[in-house]
């Protein structure tokens, strides 16, 4: 019995080893696919980004092409191809129609302004009226008529004037 004792506490720390030296390998493994996925993770990001600054500049490319195709063409035959004439017109027709309605729009906003301006002076103008008037009805006691009280108005030369004849009254 004392060596089957022996035995089983070698075989006891040998298991423990096999164990922790487990653990330290899985920890190792999962920290390499971590790496390894946060690495592909950024790889597709700069591609997703590389690939919308690299179609924008395919798409200048081909534009550029085009037109020196469409250039060279008109200079060799000497006219434009009928499907670039129609697009070029239809391009210029939406372009002045675009003009012609934001004209219009501002003409009417301006018009709307101008009307608000001319309501408010108008409104401005009858309250001050009306304040003379009544300031014209308490100073001059006898003057019934508005035309005697614009007389009135014009004769008193001003506030300075009506203050001068509430004084002496």
């Amino acid at each position: 019995w004392g060596q089957v004792l022996k035995g089983v506490g070698q075989r006891c720390r040998d298991l423990s080893k096999i164990l922790q030296q487990q653990q330290m390998d899985g920890k190792k493994c999962s920290q390499m696919c971590q790496k390894r996925f946060k690495k592909d993770a950024l790889a597709s990001v700069k591609i997703t980004r590389d690939f919308v600054s690299r179609a924008r500049k395919v798409a200048r490319e081909a534009g550029a092409v085009w037109r020196r195709e469409h250039a060279a063409q008109i200079e060799k035959t000497g006219f434009m191809p009928s499907y670039l004439s129609e697009a070029m017109n239809r391009n210029k027709k939406e372009s002045r129609e675009a003009a012609e309605k934001k004209k219009v729009e501002d003409a009417e906003r301006e018009r709307v302004r101008q009307q608000k301006r001319i309501n408010f002076l108008l409104t401005q103008t009858e309250l001050f009226a009306h304040f003379i008037g009544q300031k014209l009805g308490s100073t001059a006691e006898g003057a019934d008529a508005p035309g005697q009280q614009a007389s009135a108005l014009s004769s008193a030369g001003g506030k300075g004037a009506l203050d001068k004849k509430e004084r002496r009254e």
